[in-house]
């Protein structure tokens, strides 16, 4: 078991009224989404340290509703929070990213396996089943259960020519135990 001691601030992406309603405590929470397409299965999401990728994620799905949203973004806007991963599957961990590949192994002959989408990269069905594989694997065995997933995602147009990094690589991550979230708070941005 992992154990992360520290504290992250982290990002959402939201419309206006949803993170007035949260920072208000009109709402408790972000949305814990069990969507088959999200890319570290059941839970809530946040960009680690980018209100950046947070914001453009808030615009751009403004842009692109998502099918029958409860929530469509009317006002982009970004809330954030503090949160302690606690027993974090943190796939930044060889150990973690072995547990992946395990799971893949133990499912991958199965008729029923979903596949990720090969035209639209943010439909990740297999990585989803993949993963919630995992948790499905550890209760049934009786262990701790992950309360976060991590992992950096590699994205976007290349920096420039021939480069190592792109324009939208990002960390993310799913908290599936609301006890990490300490606090949100409106960020303040500076000039």
């Amino acid at each position: 078991m992992f154990i992360n001691p520290g504290l992250i601030t982290v990002f959402h992406g939201c419309d206006k009224s949803v993170r007035d309603k949260i920072v208000s405590s009109e709402i408790e929470h972000i949305r814990h989404s069990k969507a088959d397409w999200e890319w570290l299965g059941a839970g809530q999401y946040f960009w680690e340290n980018s209100y950046e990728m947070a914001l453009d994620w808030a615009q751009y799905i403004k842009r692109h509703p998502m099918p029958n949203s409860r929530n469509p973004i009317l006002e982009p806007s970004v809330i954030g929070a503090i949160v302690d991963l606690k027993n974090c599957l943190d796939f930044l961990d060889v150990k973690h990213l072995q547990l992946l590949k395990t799971s893949y192994n133990i499912i991958k002959d199965s008729p029923t396996l979903p596949k990720n989408s090969l035209t639209n990269p943010a439909v990740r069905k297999l990585d989803y089943y993949v993963i919630e594989n995992i948790h499905r694997y550890i209760e049934s065995d009786g262990l701790p259960q992950f309360d976060s997933v991590r992992s950096v995602f590699v994205e976007g147009e290349l920096t420039y020519p021939t480069a190592g990094f792109k324009d939208k690589n990002h960390i993310q991550i799913c908290i599936r135990n609301s006890d990490c979230i300490k606090g949100y708070f409106i960020p303040r941005l500076e000039e």
